[in-house]
């Protein structure tokens, strides 16, 4: 039996479909390694309906049909710093600051980053 596969990864087909490339702004001029200057991609497609009364554009497939992420290694921007080398931030927990507020760090460039996990 063939498990199928959860969730698209960046670099599966459709991964971006239906994703416009973001503009660089904000000093994040270095296009995102991992999205690509999308800021995320769709994890699973056509997940849902779209809503009554919507158009069936590309930007309301995005926004309403398929599952989408945000990148968790340009937080959604499509671009980085220039002087950012990291090829994509796997982030692991190195420690509980507190209730809710975590130390975790990426295991590829060990750049290090509080998380608060809070609602």
């Amino acid at each position: 039996m063939t498990k199928v596969k959860e969730y698209l990864s960046p670099t599966d087909p459709g991964a971006f479909l239906d994703h416009e490339k973001l503009k660089p702004a904000h000093g994040m001029t270095k296009e995102c390694p991992r999205c690509l200057g999308h800021g995320g991609w769709n994890l699973r497609l056509n997940a849902y309906k779209m809503p009554p009364g919507k158009a069936f554009t590309p930007a309301n497939r995005k926004l309403y049909v398929h599952f989408n992420a945000s990148c968790d290694h340009c937080n959604g921007w499509g671009y980085v710093h220039p002087n950012v080398t990291c090829p994509g931030h796997q982030w692991v927990e190195i420690k509980t600051i507190a209730n809710c507020l975590h130390l975790m760090e990426c295991k590829v460039c060990k750049a290090q980053w509080e998380m608060d996990s809070s609602d």
